[in-house]
């Protein structure tokens, strides 16, 4: 019924999708979940929303306008300065008649990995526990040598 080809620039800060339309009826509506997205920009003749946060819509302002059998409609999103991560999800598309339907796959903008969030945390506290010991050590050192202080006795 649809295909969906496209997705990320080298970037990573650029997406552009071709979405054609293999059904008998237009599609009207086209739904693209993202990661900070700061610009979103679909075809000529469609008002894009924001229905909840995470997800960029566009809606055709007529029939007429929307993508018809065989044709393309071509959609754009840039990501903000403070990037997102490159992964696969699905892009929600309506259809005239009613129907709906969900194409999975699509390179997407999503949050960042965190798969390098444990490791490092253990790092850390590892670090964080070996300078404890360093200390302690440095200090049980000074405590057994006698300290002797020179007042300019004469």
């Amino acid at each position: 019924m649809v295909t969906i080809s496209g997705g990320a620039d080298a970037s990573g800060h650029h997406y552009t999708w071709t979405i054609r339309n293999r059904h008998s009826s237009p599609i009207v509506y086209v739904e693209i979940p993202h990661h900070r997205a700061d610009l979103f920009t679909p075809p000529d003749g469609w008002t894009q929303s924001r229905p909840e946060r995470g997800v960029l819509a566009a809606t055709a302002d007529s029939v007429d306008v929307g993508i018809t059998s065989g044709r393309p409609g071509v959609f754009y999103m840039r990501i903000s300065a403070g990037g997102a991560g490159r992964g696969t999800g699905t892009i929600r598309v309506r259809f005239q008649d009613g129907t709906e339907v969900q194409v999975g796959g699509v390179t997407l903008p999503q949050p960042p990995s965190d798969r390098y969030a444990a490791p490092i945390g253990l790092s850390a506290i590892f670090a964080l526990w070996l300078a404890v010991r360093i200390l302690r050590r440095r200090r049980s050192r000074r405590g057994d040598k006698p300290q002797t202080l020179d007042h300019g006795t004469t």
